[in-house]
């Protein structure tokens, strides 16, 4: 394209140079057309000239033809082009025209489409530049080619939708499978909380082991459709590193004692005691990492190590090492192991459970935090994952988090439940008895506007599944309907992140994915309490 231009502009020089050197001129002006149809002809692109002053234009036949005429059929005039651009795409050519008549860009450039004379579409990428201007600094000459793309756009769009389709289906994969297994997870919670013997107890540890065996699998696919959708958000806050890798610890050193390996973790004493970045993004590379280490050490010790680095000056960095002791993997191999879907085999042994995903989107999450993430390994020698990210320095949070209290004493708020599902009409309800609190129960958005209709409802437990009408609708019309304005939840098996933005667009208020246990559910009603008081507040001082 700048070799096009390079060569118009000599077409034009040499067609302005003095008489004197008309020889000269006329041999270079030759030549420079000779050159200029040899580009066009090869490369099939259609040329446009036009004057921005008097809006005329000189198309050549290549143009015409691309969209179904011959050149004899247009006329010379900017509105050939305009009236045939697509209504939705005419604005932004002339923002990138102007844009470019300001000096704001080196070139003009877009893709629009333009009807074709049988009537369909044609997508084209129009691309020019200004290579002359009047004495008062006007643009006066504006030329440039325009390409047919549209065998590629197809492809392009194919494929986008071919990524819909899987990110779809994986959503609504994940959405059936967690909903029975919130059913499963949460009736394990209230029988644990029951007077059970040894026996019993064990029986349930591996119901809800399998049950979280089987979330994991759930959550890694949900994971992969958001790589592979490059839907990967990252949400930065403070913590504390020492209240972080205490959690791991509880949640590693029990599966890690099972199994008879030692699970050591190390912080440096240079760390900060507070740093920002996405903490449940970190956590899930992390835990990734201990589960791959977990699955393929059979003797020996695990080790996490965590320390602060200079490389991403002026940022501070965290360097994050999980060692073992385990078989190692095939140095060949370790490239491998980042594609999605494969597991390293040991021995003609094959990997030990999972769908090999977690790798591949712990690299994702890494490169998507600033970082890399990288693998040392051989056969027999153990492995090293490591990676390391940009963090900021976190400030101390002033406010202690006190333990959470399961119960309300006082159920002085009327509460709706929105389910359709037997299952977990049940679950709710006995969860909601378990920490001191009634409510009503319906199972169609109908139902559901009919009753907040009438009154006395404070809070809204929502599916957005519902089997008449999705949450979100429901919540719409309450939002725009009702006389009575209830503080909503949606309650859903739906994890996607532009389901949460969707929500709030909806005018709900909070957000509670399945599957949950009773703190979280505490916890949730809990905000909904401290939201009702600040507006009783308001009241008050108002009136």
């Amino acid at each position: 394209i700048a070799l096009i231009y390079q060569t118009t502009d000599n077409v034009w020089e040499a067609m302005l140079t003095p008489m004197d050197n008309e020889t000269r001129a006329g041999s270079r002006l030759f030549l420079a057309k000779e050159r200029l149809e040899l580009i066009l002809q090869g490369t099939r692109l259609g040329m446009w000239d036009w004057n921005p002053q008097t809006n005329e234009v000189h198309f050549d036949q290549r143009w015409a033809e691309m969209l179904g005429y011959d050149i004899n059929e247009i006329e010379m005039h900017l509105d050939t082009w305009q009236k045939n651009v697509h209504p939705d795409d005419l604005e932004q050519c002339f923002a990138d025209i102007q844009a470019h008549m300001n000096g704001e860009t080196a070139y003009y450039e877009n893709v629009h489409r333009m009807r074709h004379k049988d009537g369909h579409w044609v997508y084209i990428l129009d691309r020019g530049k200004i290579v002359d201007w009047n004495a008062d600094g006007l643009p006066i000459r504006f030329t440039g080619t325009h390409t047919d793309i549209t065998a590629q756009k197809k492809l392009e769009i194919q494929a986008e939708q071919a990524s819909q389709a899987k990110t779809i289906f994986l959503a609504n994969v994940s959405h059936e499978l967690r909903t029975p297994i919130h059913g499963m997870l949460g009736m394990v919670e209230l029988l644990n909380r029951g007077n059970l013997d040894a026996e019993q107890s064990k029986y349930l540890a591996h119901i809800s082991e399998s049950g979280r065996s089987l979330l994991s699998l759930v959550n890694d696919l949900l994971e992969f459709s958001r790589v592979e959708a490059r839907d990967l958000t990252l949400s930065d806050g403070d913590f504390g590193i020492d209240d972080f890798v205490s959690t791991l610890r509880q949640q590693f050193e029990p599966q890690f004692g099972e199994r008879g390996l030692s699970f050591s973790v190390e912080v440096s004493p240079h760390m900060p005691g507070e740093i920002r970045c996405d903490e449940l993004r970190l956590k899930q590379v992390i835990s990734n990492l201990l589960v791959n280490a977990l699955k393929y050490t059979e003797h020996g010790s695990v080790r996490l190590r965590i320390f602060p680095v200079s490389s991403f000056h002026p940022s501070p960095g965290l360097l994050v090492e999980v060692e073992d002791s385990g078989r190692g993997i095939r140095s060949e191999n370790i490239q491998r192991i980042f594609e999605s879907f494969v597991q390293e085999e040991f021995a003609g042994k094959p990997g030990q459970g999972g769908v090999g995903l977690g790798l591949s989107i712990s690299k994702a999450l890494v490169e998507r935090m600033g970082g890399q993430l990288e693998i040392l390994s051989d056969i027999g020698k153990g492995t090293i994952a490591r990676f390391s990210i940009p963090v900021k320095n976190g400030q101390a949070s002033k406010e202690q988090k006190e333990p959470s209290d399961l119960w309300f004493a006082e159920n002085s708020f009327g509460i709706l439940l929105v389910e359709d599902t037997p299952l977990n009409q049940l679950l709710m309800e006995r969860f909601l008895r378990f920490i001191g609190l009634d409510c009503e129960t319906v199972s169609s958005g109908t139902d559901c506007l009919e009753r907040v209709g009438r009154g006395g409802i404070d809070l809204v437990l929502l599916d957005l599944g519902l089997p008449d009408h999705s949450g979100l609708h429901v919540a719409g019309e309450i939002r725009s309907n009702s006389v009575h304005q209830p503080y909503i939840v949606a309650v859903t098996a739906d994890a996607f992140e532009d389901t949460r933005s969707k929500c709030q667009e909806a005018g709900i208020n909070d957000f509670l994915p399945k599957p949950f246990d009773l703190e979280q559910l505490s916890a949730c009603i809990g905000k909904f309490v401290e939201h009702s008081k600040s507006v009783q507040a308001s009241a008050a001082i108002d009136a």
